[in-house]
Order: structure tokens, then C-alpha cells, then sequence
């Protein structure tokens, strides 16, 4: 005899159960968080950018199935920006200026509707914001060259309140059409290794160099340059704003091979050389490419 068909409030109550079980699942998950946060105690890092690129790559590669794995990227976001404004104070400032690009869009879709964000007109504001602690992270546009008043300018300094650079928006690559806003994610936290990165570093010199020569001097100390350089001149400093790939840490040896002996690889002015300073400015966790959504969006295409 053949197996009953299942009906269609059989069908509902299997979702119920599906829906009951998710919402067990979330609520385990915020007990488990609670006692992450016990463990870390104070002044643990709320927002752990590398962790949580980890946990995003790891599961679109255990997707499958007819539901878009882009919303499962979105889902998840939401879920671990959740958590992380449950773990302690935790807030976002968003340069929002009153004409051209607002980033506040963008910073919502990943920071999630939890997370609580503050918008800025100026640059700096959103600088200062992170550096006296009103906020944890700021969002602020990608560097283009040919600007002439570079915010990323403020991060070549030594002090502890100096923001660094620690993600990049959108993580979850833009929709197949293209185009949107781009940012970069500041905060005072040490960005951490995510297994695929891209860093930024601050380079001072001495004089006019070219991107060639300059590219020449990195790559010899070791760094692979990416084709991304930003240079601003001021009377008193020549900087040039460089991404690299890998992960950059504080301590990489190869920033003294750059500018000789001192800490941090910093040199002294008595020494003569092109490069005169040199600063890890942060950076992030490669972004999830565009293409590896594009199944979604053809199916979304072919639906009726």
C-alpha cells in the first residue's frame, strides 16, 4: 500500500516544529554567548571581524539547496551583530554627510537593526567618535586618489587612541548589477587574521617618489603591493596610503627592512632613506565575492 501523502497542514506543522527548533537553537546560542562574555571579562573584544568572516565562509560552503545562500549570509549577520551588542556597549558612527555618498545604508545591512548607529557629517567627527570611546567602530569611505583631504591621514600616529583600520564593506559582495557604496570599518581593536586578508599600510617619505619607485622599496622588504596606492602631500608630510596582501601585524619584521633598525620599524630621522616612517594602518578580511552568489540570482531571474 502506498505511503500516505503528506497534507498540507502536515506539511505547516513540520514548519512549526522546523521554526520552534531554530528559535531553541537562537535562544541556546545567547545563553552560550552570555557565558563567552563571563569568560572574556572586561575589556574583551566585542567586535571580532576575523571570527566572524570565519564563520560566514565556513558556512557558504556547507550551503546547499534552493534557498539563496545570500540571505543566509544576511541572516547571520544579523544574528552575530545581535550578539555583539548584547556582549557590552557597542555602537557604530557612520559618516553621513549632507551631500554625496551615505554610508548609513550600507553600515545597517551589516551591523544588522540591533546595533545602534550614529551618523556624522565630517570625517573626523566619526574619528573622533572612536577615539574617545562614544563609539566602537566608524564607517568611513573607501580612499580614492586624487583627494586632497584624506581621513585616512589621522591613523599615522603612535598613540593608543589611534584608530586602525579593521573591515571592509560589503563583506557579502554586492548584487550582480554591481555598483553601491563602499567603506572601510575603523576601530581601536588590533584587527585579527581571518585566514584571507588584505592590510593597509601608511608610508612617509622623505621626498617625492614615484608609485614605481615606491612599490620597488615595499617589495624588496618582502610586501606584495596590490594595485591600490593613495598618495596625499601636505607642507609638512608625503604620505602614501598602500594595501598589501596577508594579514599585517604590528611586529611584522618586514617594516624594519623598510626603514632600518627601531621599533615597529620606524626610523629614526638621523637616517637617511627615502622612506622616512612607516605605520600598520589595520586591515580586513577579504570580501566574499560577488560571483559566489550569482546561482541565486540567476534562479531569482528564472522564477515566474
Amino acid at each position: 500500500m502506498p505511503a500516505r501523502r503528506p497534507s498540507l497542514d502536515d506539511l505547516r506543522r513540520d514548519i512549526d516544529e522546523i521554526d520552534d527548533a531554530i528559535h531553541d537553537l537562537l535562544m541556546k546560542r545567547a545563553e552560550i554567548g552570555r557565558r563567552v562574555r563571563e569568560a572574556k571579562g572586561a575589556g574583551g573584544p566585542i567586535f571580532r571581524p576575523g571570527r566572524e568572516a570565519r564563520i560566514l565562509r565556513r558556512l557558504l560552503e556547507r550551503h546547499d539547496g534552493p534557498f539563496p545562500a545570500r540571505v543566509v549570509m544576511r541572516i547571520w549577520r544579523e544574528i552575530v551583530s545581535a550578539f555583539a551588542v548584547m556582549q557590552g556597549p557597542f555602537s557604530v558612527a557612520v559618516y553621513s554627510p549632507e551631500e554625496g555618498v551615505d554610508l548609513a545604508g550600507l553600515a545597517r545591512e551589516h551591523f544588522g537593526s540591533a546595533s545602534p548607529l550614529r551618523g556624522f557629517a565630517a570625517d573626523s567627527s566619526v574619528l573622533r567618535a572612536v577615539s574617545e570611546g562614544e563609539a566602537t567602530l566608524g564607517v568611513l569611505p573607501l580612499p580614492a586618489r586624487g583627494e586632497s583631504d584624506c581621513w585616512w591621514r589621522s591613523l599615522a600616529r603612535d598613540d593608543k587612541a589611534r584608530p586602525r583600520i579593521v573591515a571592509r564593506l560589503p563583506f557579502v559582495g554586492p548584487a550582480r548589477d554591481g555598483g553601491g557604496p563602499e567603506a572601510l570599518v575603523v576601530g581601536l581593536m588590533a584587527p585579527e587574521p581571518s585566514g584571507d586578508d588584505l592590510g593597509y599600510l601608511i608610508v612617509e617619505t622623505r621626498e617625492p617618489l614615484s608609485r614605481g619607485r615606491l612599490r620597488e622599496l615595499l617589495e624588496s622588504a618582502g610586501f606584495e603591493i596590490l594595485d591600490s596606492s593613495v598618495s596625499s602631500e601636505s607642507e609638512a608630510t608625503r604620505l602614501h596610503l598602500i594595501e598589501v596582501a596577508g594579514y599585517l601585524s604590528e611586529d611584522d619584521p618586514r617594516l624594519s627592512r623598510v626603514t632600518g633598525p627601531g621599533q615597529g620599524g620606524r626610523q629614526d630621522d638621523a637616517q637617511e632613506g627615502p622612506i622616512a616612517r612607516i605605520w600598520t594602518a589595520g586591515g580586513y578580511a577579504r570580501p566574499l565575492a560577488a560571483t559566489r552568489f550569482a546561482d541565486d540570482e540567476a534562479k531569482a531571474e528564472d522564477s515566474p
